[in-house]
């Protein structure tokens, strides 16, 4: 049971990456010299923020999993923790730099 817990986590953190990735690969491409337009960072920034949102909740969900004293290391709580951190990071990083774009088109 615990290798399908794991075998399940290891999914979803695949599925989760595979879709940021994807996500970032719909955008229009940044090409070299050219600033984002402010917009489209602002969009995929608030994309950024759903998907954390929405893996929030499921590490609060997981987190309240009482039998994880003998989970070994990563548990599925610290799974869904890491990708919260990495969708917040990269809202913030593209939100950062559509102020950026922004400042530059003014």
């Amino acid at each position: 049971m615990e290798i399908r817990n794991t075998l399940h986590s290891f999914c979803l953190t695949a599925a989760a990456v595979l879709l940021a990735c994807a996500t970032l690969a719909t955008a229009a491409p940044l090409q070299p010299g050219k600033a984002a337009q402010s917009s489209e960072l602002r969009a995929q920034a608030a994309h950024f923020r759903d998907l954390a949102a929405q893996e929030k909740l499921e590490w609060q969900r997981r987190s309240t999993n009482s039998s994880a004293l003998g989970q070994k290391y990563p548990r599925p709580a610290d799974s869904s923790r890491y990708r919260y951190e990495y969708f917040s990071l990269m809202a913030s990083q593209l939100d950062a730099r559509a102020s950026s774009a922004q400042t530059l088109s003014n």
